[in-house]
């Protein structure tokens, strides 16, 4: 399972008050296509495995912390930016850390 997650966005205000709006079937069909592009290496290099897509507004740690209770493993990147911040999870591997229900593997 391939999770893609966004959070709508907040009102802006450029040039006087305006709200910034976007369609919510437009958000789903490029959420869709950009996890299709994502995976699209490792699928064709595992043709054998099967692979679903669940999108979901919100943060993207909430997204896997609710469904972490059936999968066998979590995976999330780490950008990994070295220095100090390298030495630190990103805030979605360590929220997801303390929070998950399954074994995590973080990533860079």
């Amino acid at each position: 399972m391939v999770v893609h997650a966004w959070t709508s966005p907040f009102l802006t205000y450029a040039g006087g008050a305006s709200m910034l709006q976007f369609g919510e079937h437009k958000i789903e069909d490029e959420g869709r296509l950009l996890v299709a592009e994502s995976v699209a290496g490792a699928a064709a290099d595992h043709a054998d495995v099967q692979w679903t897509t669940e999108l979901a507004e919100g943060s993207a740690a909430q997204a896997l912390v609710r469904r972490s209770g059936s999968p066998d493993l979590v995976v999330v990147g780490s950008r990994g930016r070295g220095g100090f911040t390298g030495l630190l999870l990103g805030s979605v591997g360590q929220s997801v850390l303390h929070h998950t229900q399954c074994p995590l593997a973080i990533v860079r």
